[in-house]
């Protein structure tokens, strides 16, 4: 809850009436008592002002308000040490009139509302039109949102790419791998082949030599073959 929320709070909870917040020119209302409308007193920074927010509590909310303070004894120590500001807290919650302070969407905007612009020559300039600043702001974080949010959908995108690529380059691989298993393989059989030709050619002159010309070349032919190195 804001100091200026709690102050005002405060100063309903008070009896003040008709109450204003003027910005530099302070939070005006209507007085209680008086027919007349003054500054509202500053409770969250006066302790005489707060002594007089207490003396408004109905009996039957003095035990919650103890509590409070005794809450906040535990945290800042005796409760009559207890300053204007944490009272004011301790007396807005007896009452149920703490709310606390919505997180704004546009905090920056929000900083400067109200506040004028100025220049590195220390000239005023003109004041933020807070509606169409936290229009901007809104706009602006969203972009920042939908650009964060396509950053890591091409950051995702670009990992599933790489996992495609790697495992396109596998299956090239293992391609690359059965085409030269299957060119040995190609090669061998057409050496089986053209040794198959040529034994058959030899049985044919073997048997040619031995039942028909009795030339016996087959024969010096067969025997050659296998003095090679592969008969011995």
């Amino acid at each position: 809850m804001s100091p200026e929320a709690q102050r005002i709070a405060i100063a309903e909870a008070c009896g003040w009436t008709e109450i204003s917040d003027w910005g530099a020119g302070g939070i005006n209302g209507k007085h209680p008592t008086e027919p007349w409308v003054e500054v509202i007193p500053a409770y969250l920074n006066d302790l005489n002002a707060m002594h007089e927010a207490e003396m408004m509590l109905k009996s039957e909310d003095c035990h919650t308000y103890g509590c409070y303070c005794s809450n906040l004894y535990e945290d800042f120590g005796n409760t009559v040490s207890l300053t204007a500001r944490q009272r004011a807290e301790a007396f807005l919650k007896t009452l149920a009139a703490w709310k606390e302070a919505a997180v704004s969407d546009t905090p920056e905007t929000d900083a400067v509302d109200g506040k004028p612009t100025w220049q590195a020559d220390i000239v005023e300039v003109g004041w933020v039109q807070s509606d169409f600043a936290r229009r901007l702001e809104r706009e602006r974080d969203e972009a920042r949102a939908d650009l964060e949010f396509r950053r890591g959908l091409s950051q995702l995108q670009e990992q599933q790419l790489n996992e495609v690529r790697a495992e396109r380059d596998k299956h090239h691989e293992d391609a690359d791998a059965f085409l030269d298993k299957w060119s040995k393989a190609q090669e061998r059989a057409i050496d089986a082949e053209r040794e198959r030709d040529q034994y058959k050619g030899l049985l044919i002159r073997l048997y040619n030599d031995l039942f028909v010309h009795h030339k016996g070349e087959a024969v010096r032919d067969f025997k050659e073959l296998f003095r090679e190195e592969n008969y011995n």
